[in-house]
């Protein structure tokens, strides 16, 4: 073996713990699954959100004094029994394909390594700037969750703030700092308790005073800010008059109307979709609806672009409800072997699809405007950079590859204007923000939560509309296939909702809001403070260790 390479070799071996070391942070180790586990409990379905301020506690404790090497395992390990344990309910797509719990391993392993780099990170704060460590090292939770929201593998799931959508009081300065500030005081409060209670049990010099009274200030702003904008009126405003079906469509049933091999089930299944949603529609007539929201994929037709007569038919149906209806369907277009529109399915070499949402005005037909999903689900919509391997994706991943839309598309009901996100968008903050600095002054979520049956999935998707409603203060509309639907006022309060599987429609009344919050007009300012935070606690940090090595 040449000498170089035994070289690197015996570098990267450096970089794993030894049997000692594991044997000596054992300790260490059991305190970070400790607290994954306490963590996942403050988040849906068992809600217990007051946990995610003391959860990190042992996690924080364990970091104390430790080296940065030790710090990046004692994180990953973490890292992996948080994020795995939330996206745990992802195993029951295991039905629709046998790979599914490896790829979920491997995910929980990805999402992991945020872990890792937060405590390998931390332990150095920790150690080289104790003083302001209670403030950097929340600033570097914060910055890596806004770096797992970017890219081909964004993800935005499991944020910290989401664990506290049911302490309303405490989210509504997102409209100021968007979920990280919240997520900053959550890791703020757990970094105070840690480093007091290590310093209590080691005898480690005395306990800052000031920590505790900057924690209580900065918690006593959060709750009465939160107070006083609750106590605001969202009554003013253009009324809108919205009806919500939830035809509650199995899974199975659903994929088999639009992937069955066998084109007269589909066409069958089709149908039978089409008609109940159609009956449930003419349930709701004469209830002064103006706009019938539909979940997504609520048709399921694959040539539903092109098919004209079924266009009309809708067309008609909403002049005969006196209502507009909004509804999610595929938008495919054939193409030949040159990449050109072709009309026939049979002559297509290709497709280019997308998962789209359609606007029918009750007035002037089908819009020309239609929504194109643009932030799609990795592994699950597309396939980000493996899709070139032989076989990956049709055998393993076994999905399709929907192009991603690139237009906020805004549209217009009775002189309202409003946006809508497709299913996992209604986690990215950034395409409502878009959507309300377009003008929308509602907005729509249409989602099909099925694909999870009654996981945990559902319900964490469901609460993170409430965090879109507050950053805009905008009504939000939720309709999904099976459930959770509701109505989200710009406080982040429900109107009415519809609980999972049930078979069911509800009519409410929103009202059209206007103007921007702190969060619409500046965006993402926070991250640049916490990222300054952060800059300058690890510019402090070399120079402490430089003097250190001198002396």
């Amino acid at each position: 073996m040449p000498a170089s390479l035994k070289s690197f070799l015996k570098r990267v071996l450096s970089l794993l713990p030894s049997i000692e070391e594991l044997r000596q942070e054992a300790p260490a180790y059991l305190l970070a699954v400790a607290s994954g586990l306490i963590m996942r409990l403050s988040f849906p379905r068992f809600n217990c959100w007051w946990l995610a301020w003391i959860g990190l506690i042992p996690f924080l404790y364990a970091l104390q004094q430790r080296k940065a090497k030790s710090g990046f395992y004692i994180g990953l390990l973490f890292g992996f029994t948080f994020y795995y344990t939330n996206v745990f309910w992802l195993n029951s797509l295991v039905r629709f394909n046998q790979f599914v719990p490896i790829g979920i391993v491997i995910a929980g392993l990805y999402l992991g390594i945020y872990g890792a780099v937060f405590g390998w990170a931390a332990a150095h704060f920790f150690r080289r700037v104790p003083r302001i460590a209670f403030l950097s090292v929340p600033a570097i939770w914060v910055v890596l969750e806004y770096v797992r929201a970017l890219g081909v593998f964004a993800f935005p799931w499991a944020f910290l703030s989401s664990s506290q959508h049911n302490n309303l009081i405490a989210i509504q300065i997102a409209d100021i700092t968007g979920t990280y500030g919240i997520t900053f005081l959550i890791v703020l409060v757990n970094v105070v308790i840690a480093e007091a209670l290590y310093r209590t049990l080691h005898r480690a010099g005395r306990i800052s005073i000031a920590k505790p009274l900057i924690v209580v200030a900065l918690i006593g702003l959060m709750i009465g800010y939160g107070a006083v904008t609750m106590e605001r009126s969202y009554t003013a405003g253009e009324p809108l008059r919205v009806g919500v079906i939830q035809p509650s469509v199995p899974q199975d049933k659903k994929l088999a109307s639009y992937m069955s091999p066998i084109e007269e089930v589909r066409a069958r299944l089709s149908s039978e979709l089409l008609t109940q949603l159609v009956s449930m529609l003419e349930g709701n007539q004469g209830k002064g609806v103006e706009l019938f929201v539909l979940p997504e994929t609520a048709i399921t037709e694959l040539a539903f672009a092109q098919d004209a007569p079924l266009h009309r038919y809708l067309e008609s149906l909403a002049v005969r409800l006196e209502a507009s209806l909004f509804f999610g369907a595929g938008n495919a277009t054939p193409l030949d072997s040159a990449g050109q529109p072709v009309n026939d399915y049979q002559q297509a070499v290709g497709i280019e699809a997308y998962n789209s949402a359609w606007f029918i005005d009750r007035h002037t037909g089908v819009s020309s405007n239609v929504y194109n999903k643009i932030q799609l689900v990795p592994f699950g919509e597309h396939v980000p950079l493996f899709d070139s391997i032989p076989y990956f994706q049709e055998m393993i991943i076994q999905v399709g590859s929907f192009q991603e839309g690139t237009e906020s598309t805004i549209f217009t009901c009775e002189g309202l204007r409003f946006g809508a996100m497709i299913c996992f968008e209604s986690s990215f903050a950034y395409l409502a923000r878009r959507l309300v600095c377009n003008g929308a002054q509602f907005l729509v979520v249409i989602t099909n939560d099925a694909w999870f049956s009654r996981s945990a999935g559902p319900y964490q998707h469901d609460s993170l509309a409430q965090f879109r409603a507050i950053e805009t203060r905008r009504f939000l509309v939720r309709c999904a296939n099976t459930g959770i639907s509701r109505i989200i006022t710009p406080t982040g309060q429900t109107i009415t909702s519809l609980p999972l599987y049930a078979r069911n429609s509800f009519v409410s009344t929103i009202r059209a809001q206007d103007g921007l919050t702190f969060y619409m007009r500046y965006g993402d300012i926070f991250i640049v403070l916490c990222v300054i935070l952060v800059a300058g606690a690890a510019g402090w940090a070399v120079r402490s260790y430089f003097q250190s090595a001198s002396a």
